[in-house]
């Protein structure tokens, strides 16, 4: 990305969803971050995880855990030849030096959100592998806050937080919103 679209960019912020998950976004889904994440999910232009991913890495400082990608279902990869959350998770994991490990799964078809109103959505269903210690979710976008949602319900509480390459304006599921500076390890929800 140039430095001039870099500069236009609007940083996304931290939210904290009605579950009460964390979520820290690189960027507002607008713009220059909104079309590298689109090429990406659509095109598969991986050099585009790459550079999100330098941009995400400050947004996980302070917060413990491996990194788990929400995955993309079977179909969709196939398709367009990616799974976005995995190709960030990876080149996070590489910049970070964090674990990057596939707990959850997809089922093989599910109805896409890309689109659809909020009220059109359905709430995604994820399968989980055995995990232990904190979970770092990662995605691209979040959007309404139900994948991010349905993905740490189905980790039964071992997820810290999450964290996406972009947020759209209007994220339905949110609590509150938090700050859009860093947090600090007494700001993490009690999982106890």
């Amino acid at each position: 990305m140039c430095p001039k679209c870099s500069r236009r960019s609007a940083r996304g912020g931290t939210q904290r969803l009605a579950c009460g998950l964390l979520v820290r976004s690189a960027f507002v889904h607008d713009g220059a971050p909104r079309d590298l994440v689109h090429r990406l999910k659509f095109e598969g232009l991986l050099p585009a995880a790459r550079w999100l991913a330098e941009q995400m890495a400050p947004l996980l400082d302070g917060l413990p855990g491996v990194l788990v990608p929400v995955p993309r279902t079977p179909v969709r990869r196939l398709r367009f030849g990616v799974d976005t959350a995995l190709a960030l998770a990876v080149a996070l994991g590489n910049t970070t030096g964090r674990p990057v490990e596939k707990w959850l799964r997809a089922p093989v078809w599910a109805s896409g959100h890309t689109g659809r109103k909020s009220t059109r959505r359905r709430s995604p269903i994820f399968f989980s592998r055995a995990s232990i210690g904190p979970i770092l979710l990662i995605d691209d976008v979040i959007t309404t806050g139900s994948t991010l949602q349905a993905a740490a319900m189905q980790l039964n509480g071992m997820a810290v937080g999450a964290a996406t390459a972009t947020r759209t304006l209007k994220v339905t599921s949110l609590l509150g919103e938090e700050t859009s500076g860093s947090l600090n390890q007494s700001e993490l929800p009690d999982r106890r």
